[in-house]
């Protein structure tokens, strides 16, 4: 949602501050951070001293879809998968395929396809589900179109035709698109959906990142051609199970969203408008915090809730909403950083105690988010972003062991503080999300 430039000025920031990532989201909870002049990289602990981040799993906040989704069509997935497997000749050894860094790609995608069917038959949410079997679907065609441009000289023009199709019927479905449904809450969630799956399916793309190695190109192209097949289908699946649950009189609710997403993108404005220009958004009177995290992170924070226009959300008015409600979360949760520091507040991890308590203080405002809103499904789909990054966050801690600094828990750290104020302030802002729907 923000131009190049935009985010090469902010990248280029937040590496002269020490920064390994970008958060790409909102801070705020009390009381942790680093960087390197405040002592804080002569902190040591033990990892065994960290979370135990099965003792939180994070809740699939975001990963609900306000409808079912049937047998048939995990099934049908399932099959498909599995079909482009068996078409792979298991294990593949050097005498198949003689090249090692092939052979290597192939086998890991063989592995990934299995491992993601098996996450779909655990994932707890239809979203999870789904999103499993498409990374399966897709890893599966990779190996098994690798495997026939080695056997029998498969090429990329050769799949130029599937790609094409796919592309059009996504195209059409875009086209024809109703925004069918009676509660323009759970409305939202499920046409944000159908609108980021059909611009999945309608742009297959032909970039590669191995275009130098020729079965690596074609089993990546396959890749990218089943990926948009999968998107295609659930989006169908999807609209066609909500449709079902609604009377035969519901009407578009296009209008009343497209109008929800000018009157947030208006008040978006006027929030922003108040907020300290950029070039004075890390100043805070009374506090020393040049080149400090506190700084950084001020610094993120009014980068997400100055950088977004959900009328330009390239996905379709109804993802604009939910743009909008997470972009509303940042402009509060800036707010509330900026008079912590002010208050006093510094972001340290003054030991591996600061790290557990962003930890357990990120997963509730998570788990609180949803049950603090008015409308729970508005507020599930707006935090998707922030309970991936808690979760990556979670594997990173997961990752370390021994002796560690506090450079080495950096990133967690940081993806706790930051996701966790957004989910702090989701819930009034998804209040006014919901006076923007109800306002026709």
């Amino acid at each position: 949602m923000t131009g190049s430039d935009g985010d090469d000025s902010r990248r280029g920031f937040l590496s002269a501050l020490g920064a390994t990532t970008a958060t790409g989201a909102v801070a705020a909870l009390a009381g942790c951070s680093t960087l390197s002049n405040d002592g804080s990289d002569r902190v040591t602990f033990h990892a065994s001293e960290l979370p135990d981040v099965d003792d939180h799993p994070v809740v699939a906040v975001g990963a609900t879809y306000p409808t079912s989704v049937p047998r048939s069509h995990r099934r049908d997935a399932q099959i498909r998968a599995n079909d482009a497997l068996e078409d792979v000749p298991t294990p593949l050894g050097a005498r198949r395929v003689p090249n090692g860094h092939v052979r290597e790609h192939l086998a890991d995608a063989v592995t990934e396809a299995r491992n993601r069917l098996d996450e779909a038959l655990r994932a707890p949410t239809p979203r999870e589900t789904l999103e499993s079997l498409r990374a399966a679907r897709a890893h599966a065609r990779y190996a098994s179109v690798g495997w026939d441009a080695i056997e029998d000289g498969l090429t990329v023009a050769a799949l130029e035709d599937e790609a094409t199709d796919v592309a059009e019927r996504a195209a059409d479905a875009q086209h024809a698109m109703e925004y069918v449904g009676t509660d323009p809450a759970p409305a939202v969630v499920v046409h944000a959906s159908r609108e980021r799956l059909l611009d999945e399916a309608g742009s297959v793309s032909e970039d590669v990142s191995h275009g130098d190695v020729r079965v690596l190109r074609v089993a990546e192209f396959g890749e990218h051609v089943e990926r948009a097949t999968a998107s295609l289908a659930d989006a169908r699946m999807i609209a066609d199970r909500f449709r079902d649950r609604q009377p035969d009189d519901a009407a578009s609710l296009r209008p009343t969203i497209v109008d929800a997403r000018q009157r947030l993108r208006e008040e978006i404005e006027s929030a922003v408008a108040d907020l300290p220009s950029e070039d004075a958004a890390m100043t805070v009177t009374g506090a020393d915090i040049d080149d400090t995290r506190t700084e950084r992170l001020l610094y993120e924070l009014h980068f997400e809730a100055t950088a977004g226009d959900p009328a330009r959300s390239r996905h379709g008015p109804a993802s604009g909403v939910l743009d909008a409600i997470r972009q509303l979360a940042a402009v509060r949760a800036y707010r509330a950083v900026r008079e912590r520091v002010a208050s006093g507040t510094r972001y340290e991890v003054t030991g591996a105690d600061a790290v557990r308590d962003a930890y357990a203080t990120a997963h509730e405002a998570l788990r609180a988010a949803p049950r603090r809103s008015d409308a729970p499904v508005l507020a599930r789909a707006a935090l998707r972003y922030a309970a991936s990054s808690v979760r990556f966050a979670d594997e990173r801690l997961a990752q370390q062991s021994g002796e560690l600094y506090s450079h080495d828990v950096d990133d967690a750290y940081e993806q706790y503080v930051v996701q966790g104020a957004i989910a702090e302030a989701t819930p009034v802002a998804v209040g006014t999300a919901l006076d923007a729907l109800d306002a026709n």
